[in-house]
C-alpha cells in the first residue's frame, strides 16, 4: 500500500527559487528522476522534447511506489529530513514491512549518525526502528554498496551521470496493531524520502 505523502513532502526534485530541490544543490538534484521533464538533454545538453510524468503507481525492485508529480503538488515531491529534524506521516492501516526509497546526502557519515522510524500505534504505544547507513541505505552520489539495501533507480543530476536511489525495508514489531502515523527523523545526517510503501502480507 503506497503511503500518501503529498502533505508532507517539503522539497521538489528540480531546486528552484522557492522551492528547494532535494537537499538543496541545483547543480546536484533529482531533476530527472523519474523521467526527464525538463525538455534538456542532460548529456549533450542540448533541447530534447520533455517526456511525460508517468502517472499511477512506479514498481522499483518489485515494490511499486507512489512518486508524486511536483508539476500537479507546488512544486512538491519528496521529503528532506535534516540532521535533528523530524517528520510524521499519517497511516490508519496494519502492515508488516514498511518499504522506502531515498537516499542520504553524503556518502560517508559517522558512526554516531544515523535516522530513525518510529511506528506510532492506535493504542498509543510506539516503537523505534533504526535506519543505517551502509546497511539500509548510503548516499546518492554514486552506487556503494550496501548490505540491505539496493539500488533502484540510477541516473543522472546536473553535476554527475550515475546518481543512485536506494529501496530498503524496516519490519514492523507489532503487524497485528494499526500504525496510527510513522515518525522519521535524522541525526548527523540529512535523509531524503521519495516514496514510502506499507506491505501487508496476506494470511
Amino acid at each position: 500500500m503506497p503511503l500518501d505523502l503529498k502533505k508532507t513532502v517539503n522539497r521538489g526534485f528540480l531546486n528552484q527559487e522557492k522551492v528547494p530541490g532535494w537537499f538543496g544543490d541545483a547543480k546536484d538534484d533529482l531533476r530527472y528522476f523519474p523521467v526527464n521533464t525538463t525538455g534538456n538533454d542532460p548529456v549533450l545538453n542540448l533541447p530534447q522534447p520533455p517526456e511525460k510524468f508517468p502517472d499511477g503507481l512506479l514498481n522499483y525492485v518489485g515494490i511499486d511506489f507512489k512518486v508524486i508529480n511536483p508539476m500537479t503538488n507546488n512544486g512538491l515531491s519528496c521529503l528532506v529530513i535534516n540532521d535533528g529534524e523530524s517528520s510524521s506521516i499519517s497511516v490508519n492501516a496494519k502492515g508488516d514491512r514498511l518499504w522506502m526509497l531515498g537516499a542520504l546526502d553524503k556518502m560517508k557519515v559517522d558512526l554516531t549518525a544515523g535516522a530513525r522510524i518510529r511506528f506510532v500505534y492506535a493504542d498509543r504505544t510506539s516503537v523505534d526502528v533504526p535506519i543505517r547507513a551502509g546497511i539500509e541505505l548510503s548516499g546518492y552520489q554514486y552506487f556503494d554498496k550496501v548490505s540491505q539495501g539496493v539500488c533502484a533507480w540510477k541516473g543522472p543530476t546536473p553535476s554527475r551521470p550515475d546518481a543512485v536511489l536506494w529501496c530498503w525495508s524496516l519490519i514492523n514489531p507489532h503487524p497485528d496493531k494499526v500504525i496510527s502515523s510513522i515518525a522519521v527523523s535524522a541525526k548527523g545526517m540529512a535523509l531524503g524520502i521519495v516514496a514510502m510503501s506499507l506491505e501487508k502480507t496476506e494470511k
